[in-house]
C-alpha cells in the first residue's frame, strides 16, 4: 500500500510542482454532443469480498476486459498481446487489430499496493457503462509483477478513477474524458457493494434511489484534489471515541480492502480488546470468539455509519485458526509508520454505505446507509 502512495504522491508534486499536504516526509524524494439522459451501469462481481471488479472494452472492433475500478488512483491498464511476464490466462490487447488505436510512443510504469506494470501508452476508444470515449490513455502492459497473475488477480487491468493531479500516464484521465462527452445526466459515479452474488454494481452519471435511505444521506467536500480526500469526523468504538482519530484526512479508496490507519490509531483502537494483536505487516487480529462487537463507527458530516461484523471480520488467519483478521490495519512501511497523518477508508467500510463520487464543481462524496 506505501508503494501505491509514494507513486501517486510523486505523480501529484510532478503534475502540480507542489507537493500534496498529505506528503509529509521529510527528506524523501518521490520522485521516481446534447445531454441525454443515459444510465451507465456495469455490473460488478467479488473476489471472496476482497476486491469488486467490472467490464469495459477498448479498441475497433472492441476488446473485451475485466477491470478493478479503483478510486485511490487515476490511471487505467491491461495487459499487451506481447506482455511476457505474469499475464497468462489475462485477456490481452493488440493494437494492431484496433482502427482506432494511436501509439503515444510513451513509457509507463505503474506502482500500486498490489504490484507493478510496465510498458507503452496508447491512445484508443474505450466503452465503459454505455459510455465511448475516443483518444483515452491506456497502459498497455508487457511486464506485470506476480501479484498481478491470476490466480492472485482475477481482472486484466486496472481502472483508476481519481483525479488527473495523481495521474501517471498522459492525461487525460478516464474520469475527465467522461465528463468531456456531454453525455452524463450528472457528473458523478457511484458504488453499491456486497459479498452477495450479482448485487454490486458501478453506476456512472447518475445513481440508484432505491438502493439507499435518502434521509441518511451526507455530503462531504473532497478537501485537496488528487484523491478522493475528505475529512472524517472521528473513529469510534463500541465504547468510545478513539482520541488521535478526530477530524483527520481520509482517503476513499474502493481499490483497497481494509480500513488502514496510522499506528496511533490502531494501536488505541485496539488497546481495550482483550487478546487482540497488530503485526509488524499492519494486520491485526482479535480471538474469533470475541471478534463481534469490536466494530468501528466512521463518522462523515456528522452522521455515524456502523460497520457490520459481516464485513469486519476477515476470517481466520489460517484455516482453524483461533485468531480472526480485523478490518482495520496499520501502515506497514516505516516511513508512513512514523509520519502518516490520515486514513485510507476501503471495502471493509464501502460495503455498508451506498457511494457517490461527485466530480463536478465542487467535487464531493456522498454516502448513505442501504436499504
Amino acid at each position: 500500500m506505501f508503494s501505491k502512495y509514494a507513486n501517486t504522491l510523486a505523480a501529484y508534486e510532478r503534475n502540480t510542482g507542489s507537493r500534496h499536504p498529505l506528503d509529509t516526509r521529510s527528506g524523501v524524494s518521490l520522485t521516481s454532443p446534447l445531454k441525454r439522459a443515459i444510465r451507465g451501469t456495469d455490473n460488478l462481481r467479488n473476489e471472496e469480498a476482497e476486491l469488486w471488479y467490472g467490464d469495459l472494452t477498448i479498441g475497433t472492433p472492441p476488446q473485451s476486459f475485466t477491470v478493478d475500478f479503483d478510486t485511490g488512483s487515476s490511471d487505467l491498464f491491461v495487459p499487451d498481446e506481447y506482455c511476457f511476464a505474469n499475464c497468462g490466462g489475462h485477456s490481452t490487447y493488440d493494437p494492431s487489430n484496433s482502427s482506432t488505436s494511436k501509439n503515444m510512443y510513451t513509457p509507463f510504469y505503474l506502482l500500486y499496493g498490489s504490484g507493478e506494470v510496465l510498458g507503452l501508452q496508447y491512445a484508443d476508444t474505450v466503452n465503459v457503462g454505455s459510455y465511448q470515449i475516443v483518444n483515452q490513455t491506456i497502459g498497455s502492459a508487457y511486464v506485470m509483477s506476480p501479484e498481478f497473475s491470476k490466480p492472485n488477480f482475477l481482472p486484466d487491468g486496472l481502472s483508476g478513477l481519481a483525479f488527473r493531479e495523481i495521474s501517471n500516464l498522459r492525461p487525460p484521465t478516464l474520469m475527465d474524458n467522461l465528463n468531456a462527452t456531454g453525455l452524463l445526466p450528472r457528473p458523478v459515479f457511484s458504488f453499491k457493494f456486497s459479498a452477495l452474488a450479482n448485487k454490486s454494481e458501478l453506476i456512472i452519471g447518475d445513481v440508484d434511489n432505491t438502493t439507499y435511505k435518502s434521509n441518511t444521506l451526507v455530503s462531504v467536500p473532497v478537501t485537496q484534489k488528487g484523491y478522493w480526500q475528505v475529512n472524517l469526523d472521528r473513529l469510534s468504538s463500541s465504547t468510545r471515541q478513539v482520541g488521535p482519530s478526530r477530524n483527520t484526512s481520509a482517503i476513499i479508496d474502493t481499490g483497497t480492502t481494509l480500513i488502514l490507519a496510522p499506528k496511533a490509531i490502531v494501536d488505541d483502537y485496539f488497546s481495550t480488546t482483550e487478546g487482540a494483536q497488530c503485526l509488524p505487516n499492519g494486520i491485526c487480529t482479535v480471538p474469533c470468539a470475541r471478534i463481534n462487537g469490536t466494530e468501528p463507527t466512521l463518522t462523515f458530516a456528522g452522521r455515524d455509519f456502523k460497520v457490520s461484523p459481516e464485513t469486519w471480520n476477515l476470517g481466520p488467519v489460517t484455516p482453524g485458526s483461533s485468531q480472526c483478521i480485523a478490518g482495520l490495519g496499520s501502515f506497514y512501511s516505516i516511513l508512513f509508520v512514523l509520519t502518516a497523518s490520515f486514513m485510507i477508508i476501503g471495502d471493509v467500510f464501502l460495503q455498508n454505505v451506498f457511494s457517490i463520487f461527485n466530480f463536478g464543481y465542487p467535487p464531493e462524496i456522498q454516502f448513505a446507509e442501504l436499504v
